[in-house]
């Protein structure tokens, strides 16, 4: 049964408000630490550049410690927000889910593995890396289904030795859906989009 606008109001002045102002306010204070953290590693990549050059080592190592400091200063934003992202998907999006749907189950870290992904037979090509997140799983009414995000790829490289090319190609990126309708069939039916008839017009 979908939801009223009513039902939806009461849910989150009664659910989600004060969840959402507490994590707010963790939001503010990852932010700040985050500032602090970053204003610390470009104070001491300036300094060690400054302390450097002036033994006599060229400019340009300014432009490298520059660089490190904004690689390092990115992996501590990523470490210090981890914990904030984990919790708002733990607290909010999973009492949303519940709502909507009690039936539903919700994995953050989980995703469709990667043979129900190619058992569907929607992409033919071979993937070297797979990833996901948020998988749902449940019962809507008496129909039983399962999705999640997706990140599929695949590899090419050209040239070789120092001139050797690495490139990432995307086979998938975005919402993976099944559905169990409870109907059994005798072969397969597979819908892909027509690439032939896009490409030829209607001789395609």
């Amino acid at each position: 049964k979908m939801k009223s606008l009513d039902e939806l109001k009461e849910f989150y002045q009664t659910e989600l408000v004060k969840d959402l102002q507490r994590l707010d306010q963790k939001r503010r204070q990852v932010m700040t630490n985050t500032l602090l953290a970053i204003g610390f590693i470009v104070v001491a990549a300036l300094a060690i550049s400054i302390i450097t050059i002036s033994k006599g080592a060229p400019v340009v190592i300014l432009f490298f410690v520059l660089i490190g400091a904004g690689v390092t200063a990115a992996i501590a934003f990523s470490f210090i927000s981890r914990g904030y992202k984990t919790e708002f998907k733990q607290q909010i999006i999973s009492k949303i889910i519940h709502f909507l749907e009690p039936g539903l189950d919700y994995q953050p870290g989980g995703c469709i593995a990667t043979d129900t992904f190619t058992t569907s037979k929607l992409f033919q090509h071979h993937i070297d890396r797979y990833k996901g997140e948020d998988r749902v799983d449940g019962m809507v009414g008496k129909t039983q289904i399962a999705f999640s995000e997706i990140h599929a790829e695949y590899v090419t490289t050209s040239g070789s030795g120092k001139h050797r090319h690495t490139e990432w190609h995307t086979i998938f990126k975005g919402l993976f859906f099944i559905a169990d309708f409870n109907k059994y069939f005798q072969g397969q039916t597979v819908v892909l989009p027509d690439v032939a008839e896009k490409a030829f017009g209607g001789f395609g």
